[in-house]
């Protein structure tokens, strides 16, 4: 069946969990099922067929009153290059015109020329890093940091976030914080913390935040000292010294992205976002 022949991109349900997560899978993605869920949770999740089969996705993720975001683009190998993964795009970009919303993603460098021909733009930059939590110490010094285990501490964290990211995501943050509680901590003044969740192939840690690189190496510390295995970590790429921390810990960058928008829409040049949540959350 040739693509143009194909159905129209169709909006997937819980029942697709199964074949979603077989799509990531193949890709190597670090998406788990609790990933998934989220965005047929609290967004919308596309889907084409071919024969009945699941050949590729994209999501939408509402973000306050203006924007949402793009993600979990992805199309089976076997029916790559032929024009699946605009088709999704395109009908993502369509349902969220008609909610009146921005789009914002944060796209890799292939991605990138994709997505400046459907009119996104951006500039700053991200940057994975990859590294493992073995035997890693606990912060030098007398600073004390706090588990995210209280309402008031979360309720805190996440009007911390949303003055970094440029909207309030608390059903996110409230998930995310409790899939991997030892690495949720905050500082004693409640101005700085960090999360991170379990992937299929790595923790993720992040978001991150912290004006200051010492306080921001030091949550990463705490954290890390508290898990084992493989991490990845995307902090924000006028950071230096936070990657320069990471580099001293046997960290390696991995891959950049590119925070795109389309739309009009101003977020906030947050000096406080280290790290984001990942790219499929922003």
């Amino acid at each position: 069946m040739a693509l143009t022949d194909a159905p129209a991109a169709e909006t997937l349900t819980q029942a697709a969990v199964e074949e979603a997560m077989a799509l990531s899978e193949e890709a190597g993605w670090n998406q788990l099922p609790a990933d998934w869920g989220f965005f047929f949770d609290h967004g919308r999740v596309f889907g084409l067929r071919k024969n009945g089969a699941l050949i590729g996705t994209a999501a939408i993720l509402p973000y306050g009153e203006d924007f949402a975001w793009l993600s979990m683009v992805l199309v089976k190998v076997s029916e790559r290059g032929r024009g699946a993964a605009r088709r999704l795009l395109q009908h993502g970009l369509q349902a969220l015109e008609g909610m009146g919303r921005a789009a914002v993603l944060d796209a890799t460098p292939a991605g990138e020329r994709v997505y400046r021909d459907l009119g996104f733009d951006g500039e700053r930059q991200i940057e994975r890093w990859e590294g493992f939590a073995e035997d890693c110490p606990e912060p030098a010094g007398n600073r004390t940091f706090l588990p995210i285990d209280t309402a008031e501490r979360l309720a805190a964290v996440i009007a911390l976030d949303a003055a970094a990211f440029g909207a309030e995501r608390g059903d996110l943050l409230t998930q995310i914080a409790a899939r991997l509680p030892q690495a949720a901590w905050t500082t004693a003044d409640g101005r700085a913390f960090v999360l991170g969740r379990d992937g299929a192939s790595a923790t993720q840690l992040g978001p991150l935040i912290a004006e200051d690189d010492k306080i921001a190496e030091g949550l990463l510390s705490q954290a890390l000292a508290k898990l084992r295995g493989p991490v990845f970590i995307d902090i924000a790429g006028d950071r230096p010294g936070l990657a320069a921390v990471l580099a001293a810990r046997g960290f390696r960058r991995q891959r950049t992205f590119r925070r795109m928008v389309r739309g009009q829409l101003h977020l906030p040049r947050a000096t406080a976002l280290a790290a984001i949540a990942g790219p499929e959350f922003g």
